[in-house]
């Protein structure tokens, strides 16, 4: 048996607050604050257009993503010397652990998760892409 009684007066504004209509207009007013975000972040990183450029060559990398990796590793890679030493700093170099001839995978090393996430996205769409990064996984995969 169902019960149909009215909501008190105190919690309609409550109810009417959560109407996917209310939502609706939220999910567009964050989308145009993000727009507005990327489009500030952008900006500011007008002297780097070079390497952003640059960056985004790599299949899979944006212009968000040319600029979040620019915003971390930042414009001087001297500091890291090789990739070998970027990619452990991410926290994407894999471990390399044998024991009577098997690989044991390790765990997940720590380093910096948003280039990792970035770096591993453009890892991805690299190995779904028409180019050379394909041809390479593929061989690295067998």
């Amino acid at each position: 048996m169902r019960f149909s009684m009215p909501w008190p007066a105190s919690r309609r504004p409550i109810i009417s607050s959560c109407s996917p209509r209310r939502w609706t207009i939220s999910s567009k007013e964050l989308e145009r604050r993000i727009a507005i975000f990327a489009r500030q972040v952008l900006s500011r990183l007008d002297p780097y257009k070079a390497i952003l450029q640059a960056l985004q060559t790599i299949p899979g990398i944006d212009k968000m993503g040319a600029a979040m990796l620019l915003v971390e590793i930042v414009d001087d890679m001297t500091a890291f010397g090789t990739a070998e030493k970027l990619a452990s700093w991410a926290g994407v170099c894999p471990g390399n652990h044998e024991s009577a001839e098997k690989r044991v995978a390790g765990k997940k090393r720590k380093g910096n998760p948003y280039v990792r996430r970035i770096l591993c996205e453009a890892a991805n769409a690299a190995s779904r892409t028409r180019c050379a990064l394909r041809e390479k996984f593929k061989s690295l995969k067998d």
